[in-house]
């Protein structure tokens, strides 16, 4: 497991969590962790029943743009030890890709074979980290679509969907492609704690962006915006 904490800015984490997480603002925080506590303990929990309603009651914004290829991701969410969690993977170092070694959700470009963005994530999910997600989890929402930016040109539109499964699913990733998996908790993201800075050198000298930190890994770029818009949604600021 490669941890990437050295790369977080961490000088400016209550700033972030000011004015970068819309979702912080009126949010039942516990207080400071004590000796011993750890800050998953601190978190108001979030209930799955509370996401799905959340998600029923607001329209994802669709891109209807044309683009020259589509993806689409699975944000699997499962209630166990009280919270919500989200299964994230970290992505196998490969030369050539530009989201190489990054925290992301299961997914991938469409084939030309598939009729729906949703057999995509559900390929791409199965392919990833062995989970059917057709069999074992219920699609419940979708985030607004999100244009790809790396530091090299791409017209790409990823599309969220996001699942919901009743128990804890132990993934099986395929070593080609993802290093580990992580269920993270969602509302531990939801606290002042959770808020970093990410260096990137490749976007210029001194470039550092938004990003959520847990347990050492660094959660910034695409996935960070889809999660922000997740929680955005539950807190209903999105």
């Amino acid at each position: 497991m490669r941890l990437l904490a050295q790369e977080v800015d961490l000088s400016q984490q209550n700033n972030v969590g000011v004015h970068v997480f819309p979702f912080l603002r009126n949010q039942r925080l516990a207080p400071a962790a004590a000796p011993g506590q750890s800050l998953d303990m601190l978190a108001a929990p979030i209930r799955l029943t509370e996401v799905r309603e959340r998600l029923s009651r607001r329209q994802a914004i669709s891109i209807e743009d044309s683009v020259e290829s589509q993806a689409a991701v699975a944000v699997l969410l499962a209630e166990f030890r009280g919270d919500t969690h989200a299964l994230l993977i970290q992505r196998a170092e490969r030369e050539g890709d530009p989201w190489s070694g990054h925290m992301a959700f299961p997914g991938g470009r469409r084939e030309p074979h598939e009729t729906d963005l949703l057999l995509t994530a559900a390929r791409e999910t199965h392919e990833e980290i062995g989970i059917d997600i057709v069999a074992h989890a219920e699609p419940i929402g979708q985030l607004d679509d999100i244009r790809a930016q790396s530091d090299r040109p791409m017209d790409l539109l990823i599309r969220p969907y996001v699942y919901a499964t009743s128990t804890e699913i132990d993934p099986r990733p395929n070593a080609d492609e993802v290093q580990t998996t992580v269920w993270v908790p969602l509302s531990t993201l939801r606290t002042p704690a959770a808020a970093a800075r990410h260096r990137y050198p490749a976007a210029g000298t001194g470039a550092s962006f938004p990003a959520f930190q847990y347990r050492g890994f660094v959660i910034w770029g695409l996935t960070y915006r889809m999660l922000s818009g997740l929680l955005e949604t539950i807190s209903g600021a999105g």
